[in-house]
């Protein structure tokens, strides 16, 4: 090849070079300004893990929710079959008010499932550590799912009565059936071997755990009538108890109940009408002078106070709250001198 042969060879592929380097240069400044003219797409937001979302906002409706736990494989707050779930064997609440019931499924209604119940799997069973009004206000509504928090099954049937108890006690506490009923079955299934043990678990006194194991003999329906009527002190429902069992007569318990409630009583009123009515029975229903009280109500240095002379006892009280050191010496020293002194 000569060399002017060689120089248009050169010079021709140089153009060709050129042309190429125009074309793909002018293709990505097509690109760019088609870019550039396009309208702006707004960014995706990643999709919420399903456990950061509110409860709330992902309340259960009656139908189908999406995802749908049913086994052991997922954890935390997810949506559970109520088909799927049991109550938990030793639950420290086992006396429901209906209008509890009533009330937190009219709020579900309102606003959704706010608080995740919680429970683990066991043998392909969702077993309720606690959140059982919730499973019942669901079922009231006609719900198919709950919501609980799944976590790892707790060791041992004491930590699962004790988880129990311990929520209980920072929302509603448990009343005092509820103590006996499910103390009654930690015993009787040896979750705890002695009262003395259970006792000592609990830090409660053994006398105590075994009146309040005595309350459980009362039949459901009076023990929703004395939680309905606000009648919660151990001794007054220990007398009831007692007189139900020594009567065994529902209707005259429910009337003592109703007696107890309107009138005020108190556990010594309670168990000094209880001590009356069973004379009374013992006597044939014969007509015995009921206990009475007489009260005096006056003034002394500004402040209140009430004498009651109790008729069939024999006993009279004195009492005035909130007097000063001056004051109260001066009452000392005249009740002193009206009582003779005792030899």
């Amino acid at each position: 090849m000569t060399s002017k042969k060689k120089t248009n060879l050169l010079a021709a592929l140089d153009a060709s070079s050129t042309r190429g380097a125009d074309s793909r240069g002018a293709a990505e400044r097509r690109a760019a300004a088609l870019r550039e003219d396009a309208p702006d797409s707004p960014p995706s937001d990643p999709a919420p893990h399903p456990q950061s979302m509110p409860i709330a906002e992902s309340a259960v409706p009656p139908g189908k929710p999406d995802p749908v736990v049913t086994g052991p494989a997922q954890a935390g707050v997810q949506d559970v079959p109520l088909m799927s779930i049991t109550d938990n064997p030793f639950n420290a609440r086992r006396v429901y008010r209906d209008s509890d019931i009533e009330g937190l499924a009219d709020s579900f209604q309102k606003y959704g499932q706010q608080s995740a119940a919680r429970g683990f799997w066991r043998d392909g069973k969702c077993v309720l550590i606690y959140g059982h009004r919730r499973k019942r206000a669901a079922l009231q509504l006609g719900w198919n799912y709950l919501k609980v928090d799944l976590v790892a099954e707790p060791e041992g049937d004491k930590a699962l009565y004790l988880a129990s108890r311990e929520e209980n006690a920072q929302r509603s506490a448990q009343t005092l059936f509820d103590d006996a009923l499910v103390w009654h079955d930690l015993l009787d299934k040896g979750v705890y071997a002695t009262q003395e043990e259970l006792a000592d678990s609990l830090k409660i006194s053994q006398p105590v755990i075994a009146k309040t194991l005595s309350l459980r003999k009362l039949p459901m329906h009076i023990m929703k009538e004395c939680i309905a009527k606000d009648l919660t002190s151990r001794a007054v429902l220990y007398a009831l108890s007692q007189y139900h069992d020594d009567v065994g007569d529902e209707q005259n318990t429910m009337k003592l109940i109703e007696e107890a409630s309107s009138k005020g009583m108190s556990s010594r009123d309670v168990e000094a009408r209880v001590r009356y009515l069973k004379e009374r029975r013992r006597a044939g229903n014969a007509v015995i002078p009921k206990p009475r009280s007489e009260s005096y109500k006056f003034t002394y240095g500004n402040k209140d106070g009430i004498l009651k002379e109790f008729v069939t006892k024999g006993r009279v009280e004195l009492r005035i709250d909130g007097l000063d050191e001056e004051t109260r010496t001066a009452l000392v020293d005249q009740l002193r001198r009206i009582l003779p002194a005792q030899a």
